[in-house]
């Protein structure tokens, strides 16, 4: 696939715009003018083994993310699931919402028209094909939110914008968010606990493999020496993360510094 002309878009079946190889993962970084730039795990793509039912929730989810501006997780087997239902949970009323949110955050200024395709915008209105996407536009215009410009172009009235200032944009959510109630508030998904002389053979593969799987990973990238700034951070880290893993090894246990991680991490489920 990385040479030639690219598979339809996996999400909505449209022509990419692009779809570029990753150099250093299995992962590519996609393009579509319906979906918005996302990436996906390079397997996902290749096996294109993604629900029928799941595809218009998972492109609400990467179109809203790229006209966001809101870096999104990375598509794989193991988080599709999870980040669609958390598409669908989103109430009709909130999908109008936010709906009027994107179209004020595409509007150059107050008053300018803003282009709206029911054909290729409705990831936008969290619909799942453009008829809902202009039920949402209809209660929006009822409601005195917006009104049609021209026959391709919406405007926001003054209302909308009050409307707007007194809501928060959709944001995409994370995977693990209705599992986790918001990750509780974590930084980070994953804290890796280890001694120096594991780092290459084991902790640093590891981090790659987790981070394939959109997981957040807390790692030193320094010498572990003891120090006030260093502790600092490992403490913070230590503090902002859901689950801890341990590398079990000789050096491990010969050293107190990991140890001392060992014991900060009385607070995280830990996973040896």
């Amino acid at each position: 696939m990385s040479k030639g002309k690219p598979s339809p878009c996996p999400l909505c079946d449209a022509e990419l715009i692009s779809a570029i190889r990753q150099a250093d993962k299995d992962a590519y970084e996609m393009e579509c003018r319906r979906c918005g730039k996302f990436s996906i795990s390079g397997t996902l793509y290749s096996s294109r083994d993604i629900p029928i039912a799941l595809r218009p929730w998972l492109s609400a989810y990467t179109r809203q993310g790229h006209d966001y501006g809101k870096l999104t997780e990375m598509l794989v087997s193991s988080n599709i699931q999870a980040l669609s239902q958390a598409m669908q949970n989103i109430s009709p009323k909130d999908r109008a919402t936010g709906l009027l949110q994107m179209l004020i955050r595409r509007t150059s200024h107050v008053g300018a028209p803003v282009e709206f395709s029911p054909e290729w915008d409705y990831p936008l209105a969290t619909a799942q094909n453009s008829q809902e996407a202009m039920f949402h536009v209809g209660e929006l215009k009822t409601r005195g939110l917006i009104r049609f410009h021209d026959m391709t172009h919406l405007l926001v009235t003054h209302d909308g914008w009050a409307g707007g200032d007194q809501t928060s944009l959709l944001r995409p959510p994370s995977s693990m968010a209705d599992t986790d109630s918001q990750k509780g508030g974590k930084q980070w998904d994953i804290f890796i606990c280890h001694a120096s002389e594991d780092k290459s053979a084991v902790v640093d593969p590891l981090e790659k493999e987790l981070q394939k799987h959109g997981l957040r990973v807390w790692l030193d990238r320094s010498v572990l020496t003891i120090g006030d700034s260093l502790r600092r951070k490992i403490d913070e880290g230590l503090g902002s993360s859901r689950f801890g893993v341990v590398v079990l090894s000789q050096a491990f246990f010969t050293k107190s510094w990991p140890q001392r991680e060992l014991d900060g991490l009385g607070a995280c489920p830990i996973l040896a």
